[in-house]
């Protein structure tokens, strides 16, 4: 038998139902920080039976009392907390570096855009043309880029 038959897969969404339609010895709780009282029941259930958690996050909840900290500091309290720099240097995460580009955004690129490859639809022309004017003649609150 293969280990993956013996596990099963839910979102937080369905993770209620699946609790409370069967048995796990194990929750795996990833982003656990997304936890909600609507939870709570099946999460009860589990802890009195003798059952574990274990809690993923790389957020945790900043208020203690609010619905989220509760849960997390209830079902799966924080046992271990690395900082993003001892996670790189463990190997547990890998070192990346972000580079952004912001290319300037050319009114007349736009313009041909929807021209030639779709129906310019009154929205849009109302848009391209704010694009086009001066900064102090766009009505507050406009497309300005």
């Amino acid at each position: 038998m293969h280990l993956l038959d013996h596990i099963a897969f839910t979102t937080y969404r369905s993770l209620g139902k699946a609790l409370a339609a069967g048995s796990y010895h194990k929750l795996y709780l990833d982003e656990c920080h997304a936890l909600k009282d609507s939870h709570e029941p099946g999460l009860k259930a589990h802890t009195a039976q003798k059952r574990s958690i274990l809690g993923l996050t790389g957020t945790p909840p900043a208020q203690a009392h609010s619905e989220k900290g509760r849960l997390v500091a209830t079902y799966c309290p924080i046992v271990v907390d690395y900082t993003t720099d001892e996670a790189v240097l463990t190997g547990l995460l890998n070192n990346y570096r972000l580079v952004v580009h912001r290319p300037p955004l050319r009114t007349a690129r736009l313009r041909a855009h929807y021209q030639v490859r779709q129906p310019v639809h009154h929205q849009r022309a109302r848009e391209l043309r704010l694009l086009e004017q001066a900064p102090s003649q766009r009505p507050p609150g406009s497309v300005t880029h």
